[in-house]
Order: structure tokens, then sequence, then C-alpha cells
């Protein structure tokens, strides 16, 4: 049976069964900070499994894209993926056991036709306060089950989540495949450990709430909570050893062999039977084809490569796909974007994202690929040489020199490892980690803000406070935002610091950063106290205000509670904001009609400052495409459209077009910004203009990248341009006053001319330093001891000591020799081909630091202590 099949199966077997359909979450969790990924269709429905009531009813199912990559290192086994496709279904206080045993066992037995006595149950046995599982286990033998194809396990194997932790819990049940594989060890039972018995679907039966102290009280409503893997229950269908030679990748596969001309030994032989190199051949193409399926959708979700987080994770994958498709044949990676177009026909009929962001995945996915490939040949040779000095030293790489390779290079510490380990070789790992820890302490110097603190404080204070009312979406009889209100309540004061703190109030008007942009600054307080808002942000439903109170205040910060008080929006900021809010919206138009409505936004920054757009584009944009996309947000500015703001419902807003970020995640009721007779329509919380010609004018600053596949465009709007343009017409003074220009245009030829001197007197004093070093060489020459030279000289440039080592090198004289100046810049040479330049540098580094490279002719380098350049030695030049 196809696995789009099996899909379709479920799908109408549940729709049959009064169940509402789910359609499939993003990747990129909406609600979970917890997590990168989304791992389990339930991901989406935790509030309504803690009691919340879901939309669509209490009896759902979806078929859920999944990734993990807890066990990315295992990927290339015969059961280990990253991306799957979990099938689920939910009782959410609906139905319990009775109902969700006799769903899975009909499915499993009359829609996919699998003989009932393959089939077996585990069951929870029972510990402390909570009994063996006798309902399960009847219900099972009801539905046909004979009862010794049922067995208890303990809560380690039948107890989600973890026994006695704090939280709804309770026992389930896992439905077992009989693969028939003889099997003949200690666990040759379901749920063991053995290839006999697959594990195929899993009920969870959410029956108690724990108080994490091991004491368990019965829920009023008990839920159930299912899943299954696709991937699995294709393989068993299709009578495949493995997911890897299922329909599912067997096309991914087949175009990896024609492509690198490798067969997959996986099509012929099992594990057992290959030998070590078709051992690592399989398992090459199994990490290509697991990691190629995970990538492409995980971009079509929003992720770019980056070096944290998601973006590291995607980063890695694609890293590992192309260096295992390297590993089978060199030009191999070009293939990619073929394997990409494989998974859209697969899947995109079910998954629209993946045939909607097509040209992004593979923009996205080549970039990668070909900064990879360039890394690649950089950190190869590299290391190439630690594993060789790790052998001879004792099989260990050094974890100053994995970091060099990422630091440095660019080449990913799991790639060093991994290489290593092919060898017999280790890696440092404890010294890496110290050193990339290092680093980022240095990094992180001096960007803690004096509220941190404070934010850090703030979530458990904020337990139990109602939901903020803000106001600040209303306008004055005159149509102007509401700036400043009276009658707002403190509720809460959260101190973190002698004058700083953070204040709750049951009403604002300020605006707390979301959606991209910065909360609102201003002024709280009364007759008696002044509080000066630095920062405004929401925890869910509750505003905070973060800031000090002014020195001339009356009352501490202990009286505040209670108190009704004014709030007061820092005007000129706030309008500013607004202006770099519509202008960005108004710059997202702009270019999905110059570069293509592929174009989406991949993130915003709006501040009083100005507008930072993030959108997807695999290449830098020219001149001429920025001219005219800076064009078309002058020509809206200039054409009045008035800037309606309403709520309607999700559904409305979809049909008139309304878009998103698309990793974004909306509510039943949303708010839409259109600009003009729907010549923008985008979702949005933000707070914008009511009309264009507010914005007066915008200006773009510069356009650059920011992740593989992501370009950033940096622009001003409104007053913000023309303080721009008065800084730069000082500049411009200064410089037409200190040249003697007559005019702004005779500035640059005035420069002009004086970059030309320059670059003739730079060439005169370099001639004349050459020159100078043809005669440092000449002295040098007759200051030979132990045959070599060792000299601190008077010449300023890089170029003139390596033209002194060169000269005394070819005379053969001395057989090595360090020169070095009086900033510590040197060229250490050697004449001899048994006394290695590197090896030198080396032994001498110690004594007087410094960094450099070279070769085993000639190091050249900065940074050497010439305060201790005198404890150099002819010693330390020994061969």
């Amino acid at each position: 049976m196809e696995s789009r099949l099996i899909r379709q199966k479920f799908i109408d077997f549940f729709l049959a069964n009064a169940h509402a359909h789910l359609p499939s979450s993003s990747l990129v969790p909406a609600n979970d900070p917890t997590v990168l990924f989304t791992t389990a269709g339930m991901q989406q429905l935790v509030p309504y499994l803690l009691g919340k009531e879901h939309p669509l009813g209490s009896r759902l199912f979806s078929v859920q894209k999944c990734v993990r990559t807890g066990d990315i290192d295992d990927v290339g086994d015969e059961r280990h993926l990253t991306f799957f496709e979990m099938m689920g279904n939910w009782s959410l206080g609906d139905y319990f056991k009775e109902e969700s045993i006799a769903l899975s066992y009909r499915f499993l037995t009359e829609e996919l036709g699998i003989d009932p006595k393959k089939l077996s149950a585990t069951v929870f046995e029972g510990y402390d306060q909570v009994a063996l599982d006798t309902e399960s286990m009847d219900i099972w033998k009801k539905v046909g089950l004979d009862a010794s194809a049922i067995v208890p396990l303990p809560k380690e194997n039948n107890w989600w989540p973890v026994y006695g932790a704090k939280g709804p819990c309770g026992p389930d049940t896992e439905i077992h495949y009989d693969t028939g594989i003889p099997y003949e060890g200690p666990e040759n039972y379901p749920g063991g450990e053995n290839p006999r018995y697959l594990e195929i679907w899993n009920n969870v039966f959410m029956e108690f709430a724990c108080d994490g102290e091991g004491n368990f009280t019965k829920l009023s409503k008990q839920n159930v909570d299912t899943g299954m893997g696709l991937e699995r229950m294709a393989m068993i269908l299709q009578g495949a050893p493995t997911v890897f030679e299922t329909d599912i990748f067997r096309p991914l596969i087949e175009a990896v062999e024609k492509a690198t001309g490798v067969a997959y030994p996986g099509f012929v032989k099992s594990g057992h039977e290959m030998n070590e190199h078709e051992t690592l051949t399989t398992k090459a193409f199994r990490i290509v084809v697991d990691h190629i399926r995970s990538s492409s959708f995980i971009i079509a979700d929003g992720v770019s490569p980056s070096n944290e987080g998601r973006g590291y994770v995607l980063r890695r994958l694609l890293r590992r796909a192309v260096y295992n498709l390297r590993a089978l044949k060199e030009d191999a990676p070009t293939i990619l974007p073929d394997l990409v177009a494989i998974i859209r026909d697969q899947m995109g009929d079910f998954y629209p994202e993946i045939v909607e962001r097509f040209d992004i995945v593979v923009q996205v996915i080549t970039l990668e690929m070909e900064k990879f490939l360039q890394t690649l040949a950089r950190g190869e040779k590299i290391l190439e040489k630690a594993i060789a000095d790790a052998k001879i030293s004792g099989g260990i790489i050094s974890g100053e020199a994995a970091f060099q390779l990422h630091d440095t290079f660019g080449f990913p510490i799991s790639l060093t490892t991994e290489i290593a380990k092919k060898h017999a070789i280790e890696v440092d790992m404890e010294a890496y980690t110290s050193a990339y820890e290092e680093q980022q302490q240095r990094s992180r110097e001096g960007s803690k803000d004096m509220f941190a603190r404070g934010r850090e404080a703030v979530q458990t204070a904020l337990e139990g406070l109602p939901k903020t009312d803000f106001r600040g979406y209303e306008l004055t009889a005159t149509g102007a935002p509401l700036l400043f209100m009276r009658g707002a309540k403190i509720l809460k004061v959260i101190p973190s610091g002698e004058r700083e703190f953070a204040l709750v109030l049951d009403a604002t008007v300020f605006y707390a950063e979301s959606g991209g942009q910065v909360g609102d600054t201003g002024t709280i307080g009364d007759d008696s106290f002044q509080f000066h808002v630095v920062d405004t942000q929401k925890y869910d439903d509750v505003w905070v205000h973060f800031g000090e109170i002014d020195g001339h205040s009356t009352v501490s910060s202990f009286e505040l509670e209670g108190r009704e008080v004014f709030c007061h929006v820092a005007e000129d900021r706030r309008r500013r904001i607004m202006a770099s809010h519509t202008g960005a919206h108004l710059l997202h138009k702009a270019l999905k009609k110059y570069l293509g409505d592929s174009i989406e936004q991949a993130g915003s920054y709006v501040d009083a400052e100005r507008t930072r757009f993030d959108f997807s584009c695999a290449r830098a944009l020219t001149t001429e495409e920025l001219t005219l996309i800076e064009q078309e947000v002058n020509d809206a500015i200039n054409s009045w459209h008035p800037v309606k703001k309403e709520e309607m419902p999700l559904a409305k807003a979809r049909e008139i077009g309304a878009i998103g970020l698309f990793t974004d995640k909306y509510g039943e009721t949303v708010r839409v910004v259109s600009i003009g007779d729907s010549y923008s329509v985008e979702f949005c919380g933000g707070t914008h203009v009511s009309n264009t010609s507010e914005i007066g004018i915008a200006r773009i600053l510069k356009e650059s990248s920011v992740a593989s596949g992501v370009r950033r465009i940096e622009m001003l709007t409104g007053v913000n341009v023309y303080e721009q343009l008065v800084r730069h017409e000082g500049i411009l003074s200064t410089l037409a006053e200190e040249t003697k220009s007559t005019s702004f245009a005779d500035v640059v030829d005035k420069v002009e001319q004086m970059k030309a001197q320059l670059k003739s007197l730079e060439s005169q004093q370099k001639d004349m330093e050459m020159q100078r070093a043809k005669t440092v060489a000449e002295e040098l020459s007759t200051r030979i001891e132990g045959g070599v030279i060792l000299a601190k000289v008077d010449l300023d440039s890089m170029d003139a000591l390596k033209q002194v080592a060169h000269i005394l090198k070819s005379r053969g004289e001395s057989k090595a020799g360090l020169i070095a100046n009086a900033t510590g810049s040197y060229v250490l040479y050697s004449t001899d081909a048994a006394l290695s330049a590197r090896a030198v540098f080396d032994r001498i580094k110690d004594v007087v630091g410094g960094k450099g490279g070279g070769n085993d002719g000639m190091v050249q380098g900065v940074g050497m202590n010439m305060n201790a350049f005198g404890e150099i030695t002819s010693a330390h030049f020994a061969g």
C-alpha cells in the first residue's frame, strides 16, 4: 500500500468517525519556546489538553509533519529519522479508553488489512498508588486480542510523561507488530529491546493529575492522545526491511544512485549482510535523503541557516547532506535541487507550502551548499594536518585546533568530530568547549541593560494578574491616536533596583513590543511622582512598563500599588515609529512588485530611528532594483493612501488577500491594516499613520545579507530622512571648507586629486623602503651567528620585511633567520630542508608570542612581544 494511500485512509477513517481534521501546524512552534521544532502532533493542542475549549470540538485528528534532531548523529541506521509524519487522534474529554482502543484496532485491521494475529499490546503494570491497567487489558480482549498478546510493563515503558512528574499524566497502551524476524534473546516480547516486535501506535490516557509529590487524583476531564508514524506503517505494509526502502524514500535514493553512479546496498542486502564499505555507503545515502527532507520543510516554514537555534540545526542538516553526497561523488551535491523537486512532487498535494515556497527552498539550499563547499575546501586541509598530528601525538585533536577550524574556517565541530571518528581519532571536546565559551563570554561583555534583572523576575511576579486593557488603538475626537489617558490603576510594582522597577496597570495606552515594533516610552504618574517608562513589554496578555522613578518624586515604589495615574506616551517617538511601521508595509509591497510574489517577509524591526526589513532572497539586489523599490515606496507615500485598521474574522481576512509573516499563527479574530484600495493588506497588530502622506518621504540606507537566503533592507522615513540630510550637508560643508572647494560638486574633484597625490606619495615611500630593505639585508648578511640571523630592523611594512627575508634566503649564507620590526611584525625563514620555519615558530612563540602562518620555508605574522626578543637564541633554530 502506497504511503499517500495510508495517509488518506487515516484521514477518511477519522472523518467518518466524527473527528475534526486539524491541518498540520508549522515546524516552528507558535507558543512553545521550550523546543526548537514541532516534535509531535499534540504540541499545538497543549492548551486544550489542559482544559481550554477547542473551536473545532472535542474529537480531533491530524497528520502532523515533525522534526526531531536529538538523534541526528544516529541517522543512517535502520530506524532513525529527523523528519517524519505523525498520524494522531485526540479526545478532549469526549471518549476514553474503550473507544480509543477500538478505533485503533479497527483502523489497523479493517482499513489497513493487518492480520490481527500480528498485533500485540502493552499496558501499564501498576506502581505505588496506581494499579494495573486492567481496564485496557479487558478492552483489548473484547476487541479481539488473545490474552497472551497483552503484556503488562513497568512505568518506564507505559506511563506518560514521567511517573511522578507534576501535571496531567496517565498510563498508555502501545500497539506492536510482529515482524517475524527470528530472535532468541532475553527480551523476546512486545516492548522489549528486540527486532521482532515493532511499536506502531501509542495511545496515552491522561487519567490523573500528579502534584509532583507522588500523589495522584483522577481528572474530571480525561483526555486521549495517540500517535503513529506514517513511515513505519509504510514499511510494514510494503514489506520493506527499513523505512528507507519504502516508496517514501525510494525515488530520492534512486535519484542519488543515478547522479553518483553508486548503487544503494540497502536495496539488495540487509544490514548484517553488508561489508564495512557497503555499510558506510548505505549510511551516506540515508543521511542525504533524510536530511534533505527535513531541510526542505524547515526552510519552507521560514527558517534560514545560521549559527544558533533552529538555524544552526538546519545548517548542520544541510552540511551533513552535502558532505555525505560529496563522499559518494565529488560533484554530487549539485543534485540537491533535484531532490527538493522530488519531495515537492511527492508531498506537495498534502503540504502546499513546499510547492508555494519551492523557489525559496532551492535558493537557500543552493547558497548554503556553495558556501559549505568553499568551507570544506579550506578546512579539510587544516583538518587533515590535525588528524595526522593526532595520530603521532596520541590520537586526540586538540581543542585549540578544533576551535580554530570552527572560528577561523567556519568548519562545524560536529563535522570535525564526525570525520575524526572515521580515522579512529577523538577531539578534546572539553578544551574546545572552554575555548568556545571564552569567545562567547567576550562577545557578551557589556550587552546587559540596566533592566535585565527586572525582566528575569517579571514572569513569576505576574501570576494571577488580569488581562491588561490596551487602549492604544483608540482615536481622539480629532482622529489622532490616543497617546494620553487618565484613570489607570497600578496593580503591581516589581522592583529591580534602587529606583528602577516595572509597573503593571489595569489599562494603558503604551504599545508593548511585538510583531517587530518596539515598545513605547513615556511617563506614568500623578501629582506626587513621575515614572519614566523606557520600555514596554507584554507577557501573554499582561502589559509591563519598565523604567525608573523620577528623583524629585515624593513617594516610594512601596506606596504606588492601587494609585490612579495618568499615562502619557512619548508622542514624537511614537509618531516616528508609526511612520516607520507603515513604511515597512509599503516596502514589502514594493519588494513583491519588483522581485516577485515568491518574496516572503522573514522578519522586521521597527523603531523611532529606522525600519529594518528582512526578506527571502538568495542574491544581493542591484542598484537599479533598489532605486525602483525606493521610488515605489515614495510614490505610494505621495498618493495619499488612507490607512485603515480593523479587526475581522480570520476567514474574511484571507478572503480579502491579507498577507503576513508565514511563521506567525493567527486566532479566529485578527487585526488587518489596509493601505489604499487594496494596495497593501496585511495582518498586523502594530501602530500606523492614518494616511501615507503623513510619512513624508522614505530613503533606503543599505541592503545586506543576514543569513543564507535572507536579505535585509534598512530604511529611513519622515523626519529621520531630513535629519540625515542635515547631517550629510554638515559633513559636505566641512569637506568643502577643508579642501577649499567652491561648491559641493567641486568636493569630488578635489578628493580625487588628493587621492592621486596620496597614491603617488605611497608609491614613492614604498620604493624608498624597498631600497632600504636591500641595504638592511646587506648589513644583516654580516651578522650570522651559528648559521642564524636574529635582527630587529627599522622597516615599517610587511612587504619590506619579506623583501629582506627573500634576499637573505636567496644568498644561502644562513640556514635560517628571524627579522622583526618595532611593532612586532616579523618574517621567519629557513633555507635548510631539514629545518621547518613553522616548527621554529612553534618553539619561539612560547617566548615572544605572536600570531602567524606560512609554510616550512617561511612564516610571517604580527603581535610579537619585542621586549622578549632578546631571549631568542640560535638554539631555538636547532633542527
